[in-house]
């Protein structure tokens, strides 16, 4: 791992209604962003100076990967603990998607933790012991 890079290049839509395009070059041996950039208008021009400026001096990976590792771990982290687990000030600590009471648990209980992006982050639930 510690002689490849991994490229993404994903959309954000802004409030405006435009897309944003995000190109991402990431070293899997420090888990190191190498570069980032954005634009409205990609071309091969402006990736092939992107890879360009990511690789001054001879530095460059034996491999490199295109995949999407980046909009799996967001769309995870926006699903999975922002909108369902994470309390926002602004909403008195509430989620923005609000919990719906569970059922009164008769008994013992007890809290057990759901890791979410690979333990970084929990969510955390009640259940029957």
């Amino acid at each position: 791992m510690d002689v490849s890079w991994a490229i993404d290049f994903f959309t954000v839509p802004t409030l405006h209604f435009t897309t944003l395009y995000v190109f991402l070059i990431l070293d899997h041996s420090r888990r190191k962003v190498i570069r980032f950039a954005v634009t409205r208008h990609p071309c091969l021009d402006w990736v092939l100076q992107q890879l360009r400026e990511s690789m001054p001096f001879g530095l460059q990976p034996k491999y490199l990967f295109r995949d999407s590792p980046l909009e799996r771990l967001l769309q995870e982290f926006i699903n999975e603990y922002y909108h369902v687990a994470r309390p926002h000030q602004g909403l008195k600590g509430d989620t923005p998607m609000p919990h719906t009471v569970p059922p009164e648990i008769s008994g013992p209980s007890k809290l057990i933790s759901i890791p979410v992006l690979g333990g970084l982050h929990h969510r955390y639930v009640r259940v029957a012991a």
